[in-house]
């Protein structure tokens, strides 16, 4: 087998306007307003980090990652994963854009999500499907609610 390499960004980057940063804001001390107003003295203060942490995050430019598919493993830019360290794999497609989905061995492992643009859905499940065992998962909600918000 010859190595699948391509690159992508990390997530699709929206600029944001003045409004967004504005209405996280106003969310943020609503919400940590009302923790205090019932005597939540710490969840306030991780509202008010967390909208800290999505601000500075959402100025972010995103990096180009390198992703790669060799004959033991997948390589995500500084990242990888050996086959052994995998469960299992599942290409899912979304809004005309094909996202390789893998589920390592990891406790408490969370999916990898990772898009696919350079080549099509047969070329990487032929790659991964006599090393890994293909199951269906998918992308987690958490990960759709982010790029719906385009955070």
């Amino acid at each position: 087998m010859h190595d699948l390499r391509w690159s992508e960004f990390e997530y699709h980057h929206r600029p944001k306007t003045v409004d967004w940063f504005w209405g996280l804001g106003l969310i943020a001390i609503l919400a940590a307003g009302l923790s205090l107003f019932f005597s939540n003295i710490l969840l306030s203060i991780l509202i008010l980090l967390g909208a800290i942490t999505i601000g500075l995050f959402a100025v972010r430019a995103p990096k180009k990652i390198e992703y790669r598919i060799t004959d033991v493993g997948i390589h995500m830019g500084e990242d990888y994963l050996h086959f052994e360290e995998i469960t299992s794999f599942f290409i899912e497609r979304q809004h005309h854009e094909d996202k390789l989905i893998i589920a390592p061995k990891r406790f408490l492992g969370t999916l990898i999500v990772i898009p696919i643009r350079t080549y099509t859905m047969e070329q990487v499940k032929d790659a991964l499907i006599h090393k890994i065992e293909e199951s269906p998962h998918h992308e987690p909600l958490i990960h759709r609610l982010i790029d719906l918000l385009g955070i």
